[in-house]
């Protein structure tokens, strides 16, 4: 691959492009993985992803709550979805494979799915840090659970 020889910069990947590149490249490159280095740093979990509903959406409980049951759903089958993404990416060849085990520990032990007390001070930390730093603008950020 010429361009990542040639590259001399960081980059950002996320998801299964980093996992992906970073099997492929372990030996190549040094990594920096950004949740890790933040959950040393702030002692909080690092929210990488919410659903977001816009505020004139006329009922955003039920929309909030389809969401969760197909969370739900998508939890209760985590085995039959891990074996799809393995057979998924078995098609990709050799070089893009994952092990069953690897993305079993990936998504039960890496990935959180429910968004708590915890999660809450760790989005707030991450909002006053972008504060601080004039990468958002001033202002209170209020965040209301549905």
């Amino acid at each position: 691959m010429p361009i990542l020889r040639e590259a001399r910069r960081a980059r950002l990947l996320i998801g299964d492009q980093a996992i992906r590149f970073r099997q492929q490249y372990a030996n190549e490159f040094s990594f920096w993985d950004l949740g890790e280095y933040w959950q040393r740093s702030v002692r909080l979990p690092f929210v990488y992803a919410l659903w977001l509903i816009r505020p004139e959406v006329a009922d955003p409980k039920q929309i909030a709550a389809r969401l969760r049951n197909l969370r739900d759903e998508n939890l209760a089958d985590l085995d039959d979805l891990i074996a799809e993404a393995v057979a998924g990416v078995a098609d990709l060849g050799p070089r893009k494979r994952l092990s069953r085990q690897f993305l079993s520990r990936y998504y039960r032990d890496r990935l959180r799915f429910s968004f708590g007390d915890n999660e809450k001070k760790g989005l707030r930390a991450f909002a006053n840090l972008c504060v601080r730093h004039h990468l958002l603008p001033e202002g209170k950020y209020t965040l209301r659970v549905v």
